[in-house]
């Protein structure tokens, strides 16, 4: 019982701004002139980026808590290796997609020739590459406006993304540290929301975060609206350049911040994050519902599930279960028959298929989320620019590469006896991609939008059944007083909201539509519109919650109904830890005309304000296998 208290103790003192009547206090920092600032609860961490190997995790405390970053050296060496590629690639003579050529429908076009350290190409890039930046900064005067970004976590989610993974582009290695100084600084720039790429490489993003880097447009400092140069000096800080004399802040003659995908890919990490939470919700509401219906637990057991029919996920959402449910009475046989007759509380056969399928479409909500995490990690720890910078890789590499137009594109190693100075390379590959292209990520997104919506939808459902005679065999004025059941807390907050609710389930379970941009000459004609999908699938997330928040509601009503049915009987740690902790929101005796209205409302921010893992705890895993699996009590 005492790791169950200590359980408690957490989850309750995590409920911040809830009093023991259940008024909520407004969750998070507030909007201030159309911005959403963080609370940077992890200020005090740093999270050093190599480029190889950033988690969720980490994305979520820099992005959502404010920690720190560092650059690695590993990080820094490879960014001067691929660098000095194409500076070498340039005096070569091989083409360099959006350098020595141009980009888009000006591929083709030469931009200059030979070394771009000669002092006529070195005037020319510089030039350029200030112009592009200056260009690039968000402005509220342009035509078509373009609203930026209020979310300040979405903001820094990218740059996060794009301060990992620009380890693979021919950037100065100043860039990535100067992406650092942002973060670190709590400087945020203004960044639009809308894009004609509609999610494929979101040019005009990164490029409005590359003008800060260079000094240019607007921020918000810590919160407050300001110009870049302003917030640049508050913070000590020195805008970017390319000077090759100050290496220290030299971002480089190549521009390739702001070809990314860091948008769509840190926000697709917070949609990983918030689908964790709420999925690991889902299972410790449900084994309050369970509890509080009396359930049988055999379509759980190992008979129906890895004997009969070994689904891999389906099969572990049924054994984590069995081990949330732990030391459940549901377990016990709590009646018997004597002369005919049934003596003790007993326990129905079959309970309705929206409990019993369960396992079947939890499994698949988490190979959904299982499926997007992997690809999303994938994603932040691999180049998603165009052209590739392939430092040290060698003809002999792969057969493909030893043929004459890929041969074309191979930079040998700089001479020895080169008369240039600085930016020696080993030789490698530059080639055009469309390293870009999220269509896998976006088809998975939408994989998971509907296998939310479809594990969800049955809460519709469950929080009727539990408390209809037919299912639950009592009624609770059967074990409560006419006092007690008056002062009880709510059961939901009706069917007009649960319907409501699985309505807007059901609207967005419609897939975003296919799309293309068919101009002659145009290279780039096609759109999977990446980030209105991953934008759908979080409020996807939010809804799913809210219903989920309906039946923790009736789920926990019926166990304090169980309870006095029978006191002495268990309901496992999980379940009690959720169920107690709730109950300091939401008190289970209370005078009615005290209780505060929209009890959904509270449990949805008891769920949003709380992490699930306090009450799971040694449950707390992710789906993996091929790997040894824990003993589970049952």
């Amino acid at each position: 019982m005492a790791l169950l208290q200590r359980r408690r103790l957490q989850l309750c003192l995590l409920v911040v701004g809830l009093t023991a009547v259940g008024i909520p206090a407004t969750a998070g920092a507030q909007a201030q002139d159309g911005f959403i600032p963080i609370t940077p609860t992890k200020a005090h961490k740093t999270i050093t980026l190599t480029g190889e190997d950033m988690t969720i995790q980490d994305l979520v405390d820099i992005a959502r808590h404010g920690a720190k970053v560092r650059i690695a050296k590993q990080h820094t060496r490879y960014m001067n290796r691929a660098y000095n590629l194409i500076i070498e690639a340039a005096r070569q003579g091989v083409p360099v997609y959006r350098f020595n050529r141009g980009a888009g429908p000006s591929r083709e076009i030469v931009v200059f020739e030979g070394d771009p350290y000669e002092p006529g190409n070195l005037a020319l890039l510089q030039d350029r590459r200030l112009s592009a930046a200056f260009s690039g900064r968000w402005r509220a005067d342009r035509v078509p406006y373009r609203p930026y970004q209020e979310s300040e976590e979405i903001v820094r989610a990218m740059m996060a993304v794009r301060a990992n993974n620009i380890k693979y582009v021919a950037n100065g290695p100043a860039t990535a540290q100067k992406i650092a100084d942002l973060l670190n600084n709590r400087i945020t720039p203004l960044v639009q929301t809308l894009d004609t790429f509609a999610g494929e490489g979101m040019l005009s993003q990164m490029g409005n975060v590359e003008s800060v880097m260079f000094g240019y447009g607007e921020v918000f400092y810590e919160g407050e609206r300001m110009t870049a140069l302003e917030a640049l000096d508050q913070a000590g800080l020195e805008p970017g350049g390319v000077d090759p004399e100050d290496p220290a802040n030299d971002l480089g003659l190549f521009r390739g911040v702001y070809s990314t995908d860091a948008y769509s890919t840190g926000e697709a990490a917070l949609l990983v994050h918030e689908a964790k939470q709420l999925l690991d919700w889902r299972d410790l509401v449900f084994s309050v519902a369970v509890n509080g219906l009396n359930s049988s637990v055999t379509p759980l057991s190992a008979v129906p599930q890895r004997i009969e029919r070994p689904y891999p996920y389906a099969n572990w959402q049924a054994e984590r279960l069995l081990a949330i449910l732990g030391d459940s009475y549901l377990f016990d046989l709590e009646f018997e028959i004597v002369n005919g007759q049934i003596e003790g509380f007993p326990r129905l056969l079959q309970d309705p298929l929206s409990f019993r399928n369960y396992p079947w479409r939890g499994g698949s909500a988490w190979k959904a989320w299982d499926q997007l995490r992997a690809l999303v990690v994938t994603a932040m720890n691999t180049s998603d620019h165009n052209p590739s910078t392939a430092p040290g890789v060698h003809p002999e590499d792969s057969p493909e590469l030893q043929t004459p137009w890929l041969m074309r594109h191979y930079v040998e190693p700089t001479p020895r006896n080169t008369p240039y100075e600085g930016w020696r390379s080993e030789g490698g590959f530059t080639l055009s991609n469309s390293n870009y292209h999220q269509s896998e990520l976006a088809n998975d997104v939408e994989h998971l939008t509907l296998a939310l919506a479809s594990a969800t939808h049955q809460v519709f459902l469950r929080a009727r059944r539990i408390s209809e005679p037919f299912f639950s065999v009592i009624e609770p004025e059967d074990v409560l007083s006419p006092e007690e059941l008056e002062r009880a807390a709510p059961r939901d907050d009706g069917v007009g909201v649960l319907q409501a609710l699985f309505d807007e389930l059901n609207a967005l379970i419609v897939p975003v539509p296919l799309d293309h941009d068919y101009r002659p000459e145009w290279p780039d004609e096609e759109r999977t519109w990446t980030s209105d999908r991953i934008a759908k699938a979080r409020v996807t997330v939010d809804t799913a919650l809210r219903l989920t928040s309906q039946e923790l509601l009736a789920g926990s009503f019926w166990m304090d109904v169980r309870q006095a049915q029978k006191p002495d009987r268990t309901f496992g740690d999980a379940p009690t830890c959720t169920w107690e902790a709730f109950r300091e929101v939401i008190p289970w005796q209370m005078d009615p005309e005290d209780r505060p209205p929209d009890p959904g409302e509270i449990a949805y921010e008891f769920l949003l304000d709380n992490d699930p893992a306090i009450c799971l705890e040694d449950v707390d895993e992710e789906p993996t296998f091929g790997k040894a699996k824990r003993k589970k009590k049952h």
